[in-house]
């Protein structure tokens, strides 16, 4: 089973819409870690079962991007932000060096969601990394 559902090809495409499903969780890791060492294209994750969402226009994209997530904002309404590459190694490293250490992290939230996310990240930051239990 493919883990990217998009009829945008990569190489080339500066972004993949990405299903997120718990059985697939290990792909999307490998998915995340591509994109951070800059190997793979930038994700739009989403929960499985939901449409997929429009891709942004590229004309408007940072040169660094690693992930654009849905964000509710203050009024409700989806928003998308934008983060690059460097950004989420930079709030990994932040937050390693905050807790003193690489520490090891529980993934409690839907990993399409960007604080589900950063969890992966930062454990993929660690020097030692295990993933992936169901």
């Amino acid at each position: 089973m493919a883990p990217f559902n998009t009829g945008l090809p990569w190489p080339g495409a500066p972004i993949r819409p990405y299903a997120v499903a718990p059985d697939r969780l290990p792909a999307y890791v490998e998915a995340l870690a591509a994109m951070l060492e800059g190997d793979g294209p930038a994700l739009l994750p989403y929960a499985d079962g939901d449409p997929e969402p429009a891709v942004p226009d590229d004309a408007d994209l940072p040169d660094d991007l690693g992930l654009v997530v849905s964000t509710s904002g203050s009024t409700g309404a989806p928003k998308r932000a934008m983060l690059t590459r460097a950004a989420l190694r930079a709030s990994g490293t932040a937050t390693h060096d905050r807790l003193g250490g690489e520490g090891m992290w529980l993934l409690p939230l839907p990993a399409q969601h960007i604080a589900g996310t950063q969890v992966i990240l930062r454990s993929s930051l660690r020097a030692e990394h295990r993933c992936c239990s169901t």
